[in-house]
């Protein structure tokens, strides 16, 4: 790489962990010059040249022969250099980054000295308050892997705002992956669940970095592409970085300053991600509904509404949801006022404030920090039970809902027509499933609604296993008291096979398909959480046992 390369990877380490440099590898050229340019800038920012290797006619030799030159040159002094730099790497001596300013590089580039105790290092990016944020994911808080990067939560989510134009300052292949995320989302739609309507032509753009821009910097890209957006019509722009912008340090909180500054009219949330530099796939969805909250809510006044928190825009019936849930609050006389983080217009990030209480579509980790945040800036309390399927669940958190905003007398009509309205609906299939023994395996401990909807008709339940994901982001508990269930970290997939085999029940309900000897039905991970969704799975349960066990068209006779 060129000295301009060099310079701006120790520019992008200095914005995490400066004490982590193991020194300069010279790959001559044969050049003198060359030489006495390295040299100074080795000087100059205080780091060794820790090895150096000119051109040689061994390497080439090797690589036609498929070896290394160790492999085939053993003896040779290239050989014995590779030696002493695979002992330096092993002994594990750092230096601390440092990166010279755009004169100073100039200056060394030209072969002019540079001198180590005289020149001024460029200013380090402030970055200490994202270091120190608060609201991370359950990946990050235990440094478990990551699943996604931060860029393409960030990125996904801002494409599903309404209102809100999204600048990826990244190389195209990143943001390729992101748009595809996007678009296949919502291709995969289709008649079955209500579309995020953004996602059907979202207003985004990609700088493209390419190599060049890893060498000399992406800020010039980054503002001409915002002022492009901007020419467009577009007044409140979200910025999303990458790794490559976060890797070779560039100023992207200044660019979109001095973009402030010329265009007062428009507003800018800078999601500063640098790819999966700052977490994972979830860690980027909290900032970027952090960051919109941040950058565009207004005081407002307070209003009989809740904001929905927690909306996963990949989610398949995430609208869905949304739906059942407004019609439910409608019951009470409540309204929604945001969705977050995604899902929504930037209208409604604007008068996040407004509501009296955020009411928690999933209990998990992502959900709650999002609530903390709200807490913390707005003083927006949550409801503590958050919105589950079932009769039993939607009663639940419905009831506190009624209470917090004295709406107990039309609860009280709400329940009782929810309660006869289910009990009627589940009666139509207690006659085909009563008495029907199955088996369930869960990755999940959110199964109330399945255990309360396959009691009501009657069905034997056998055995209920449930494997405690660490990975897996519902946190709901068993709510109520059930017996004959075991909970265990790990499965053993073929001795539970033979277990539930030594059952014979009629179905097998699963999130995984064990068993190919008896009807399966999945355990739904992501499901909408309406009063009736108990019905909907028993009645498929119905079908399911009423339908031929094996396939018979290849004894049709015509």
């Amino acid at each position: 790489m060129s000295i301009y390369a060099a310079n701006n990877i120790l520019k992008g380490i200095c914005n995490y962990d400066r004490n982590r440099v193991g020194g300069l590898i010279f790959n001559s050229r044969g050049d003198p010059e060359e030489e006495l340019r390295v040299k100074k800038f080795s000087e100059a920012v205080g780091i060794p040249i820790v090895a150096s290797f000119e051109r040689s006619e061994l390497f080439m030799t090797a690589e036609e022969n498929g070896k290394t030159v160790v492999e085939m040159y053993p003896e040779s002094d290239l050989a014995h250099r590779f030696r002493e730099l695979a002992d330096n790497v092993m002994a594990m001596k750092k230096y601390t980054s440092n990166f010279l300013g755009e004169r100073e590089l100039e200056m060394c580039i030209l072969g002019r000295s540079v001198k180590k105790n005289d020149h001024k290092l460029a200013e380090k990016i402030d970055r200490t308050v994202r270091s120190k944020r608060r609201y991370i994911t359950r990946n990050v808080l235990n440094d478990e892997p990551y699943g996604g990067c931060a860029f393409s939560g960030a990125a996904a989510t801002c494409a599903s705002i309404e209102g809100l134009a999204t600048v990826m300052h990244s190389p195209l292949s990143c943001a390729q992956f992101s748009f595809q995320t996007v678009s296949c989302t919502y291709g995969r739609y289709k008649n079955y669940h209500i579309p995020i309507r953004n996602y059907a032509d979202p207003c985004i753009s990609c700088t493209a970095m390419k190599d060049s821009d890893m060498i000399f910097g992406g800020t010039e890209k980054l503002r001409k592409d915002i002022e492009s957006v901007i020419a467009k019509g577009n007044d409140r722009i979200a910025v999303v970085t990458s790794c490559p912008s976060g890797i070779i340090g560039d100023d992207v909180k200044g660019v979109v300053d001095d973009i402030r500054i010329r265009y007062p009219e428009v507003k800018i949330a800078l999601i500063e991600e640098d790819g999966n530099l700052k977490g994972d796939f979830m860690q980027g969805v909290i900032d970027m509904g952090i960051e919109l909250c941040e950058t565009f809510s207004k005081e407002c006044e307070k209003t009989d509404t809740v904001n929905l928190v927690g909306t996963k825009s990949l989610a398949l019936n995430n609208q869905n949801s949304v739906e059942v849930i407004e019609e439910l609050l409608r019951s009470l006389g409540i309204g929604v006022n945001c969705l977050l983080p995604g899902c929504d217009s930037l209208d409604s990030v604007e008068r996040i404030s407004s509501a009296k209480l955020n009411l928690r579509m999933n209990p998990d980790v992502f959900t709650d920090q999002l609530c903390d945040y709200l807490q913390d800036r707005f003083g927006i309390g949550r409801c503590p039970i958050p919105i589950r399927p079932g009769i039993k669940g939607t009663l639940s958190w419905l009831g506190y809902i009624a209470e917090f905003f004295g709406r107990q007398d039309r609860f009280e009509t709400v329940r009782k027509e929810l309660i006869e309205e289910y009990d009627e609906s589940i009666s139509r299939y207690r006659k085909v499933l009563k008495g029907k023994r199955f088996c369930m395996l869960s990755a999940t401990k959110d199964i109330d609604w399945i255990m309360e909807a396959t009691e009501k008709v009657g069905m034997i339940r056998e055995r209920t296993l449930i494997v405690e994901r660490s990975d897996y982001s519902n946190d709901m508990e068993i709510q109520n008291d059930y017996d004959n269930i075991e909970i265990v970290r790990t499965l053993d997939v073929a001795k539970e096979r033979e277990i539930i085999e030594s059952i014979s029940p009629d179905i097998v309900i699963s999130t995984l398909p064990i068993t190919s000897k008896y009807p399966h039905m999945p355990v739904p991970l992501v499901h909408v959480p309406s009063p009736f969704t108990g019905i909907d799975f028993v009645r498929r349960l119905a079908v399911m046992t009423v339908s031929r066990g094996q396939e018979g068209w290849r004894k049709d006779v015509v």
